[in-house]
């Protein structure tokens, strides 16, 4: 490889280093956003768990649990 060839080579490597941090602000933003929403969907998911294990217990009553 010339030596320009290393030196624009090089050039490429880091705008692209700086176009992936300039992006990374925004990617951290959109999984914190993502992480969220299943996070609400997961407490959602273990209160229908326990809300349905209340019922099949007796909703909740321990004379009707087991019954």
């Amino acid at each position: 490889m010339q030596a320009r060839e290393a030196v624009v080579a090089m050039g490429s490597l880091l705008e692209e280093l700086a176009r992936r941090q300039a992006e990374a602000p925004q990617r951290i933003e959109e999984l914190g956003r993502q992480l969220a929403e299943v996070q609400a969907r997961l407490e959602a998911e273990k209160g229908a768990v326990s809300a349905a294990g209340r019922l099949r217990d007796g909703g909740g009553n321990p004379e009707r649990a087991g019954q």
